[in-house]
């Protein structure tokens, strides 16, 4: 009796091998928006002149950021997005759009 209900019960994968994203069964990846969500959260503790951020944002000019405060905001940028940014990458990311970009091409 137990043998027939079993032969007839669906068959399941375990949930190790259910797929999260197409081609990986890594965590989802987040679109760029949420990445550019995360950056603004990030951004918005050192952001002492309350100017409006959006991508076009420049870190020296509008938010007149010295290198020491660059320094930190790069360190909490790596810590919560698990990623390293060359001291040359940061040398060429001069906007907030294109740290976004950025971190998409790390991420990948």
């Amino acid at each position: 009796m137990e043998a027939e209900a079993a032969a007839r019960a669906p068959h399941s994968r375990p949930i190790a091998l259910l797929k999260r994203w197409p081609g990986t069964n890594g965590p989802l990846m987040p679109d760029r928006s949420q990445t550019l969500a995360k950056t603004l959260e990030l951004i918005e503790p050192f952001n002492k002149k309350g100017v409006a951020v959006s991508e076009a944002t420049r870190f020296a000019q509008d938010l007149e950021w010295d290198s020491l405060t660059v320094l930190d905001f790069v360190a909490n940028i790596e810590d919560e997005f698990d990623v390293l940014i060359s001291m040359n990458m940061q040398a060429e990311i001069e906007t907030v759009g294109q740290l976004v970009d950025a971190l998409e091409k790390l991420k990948a």
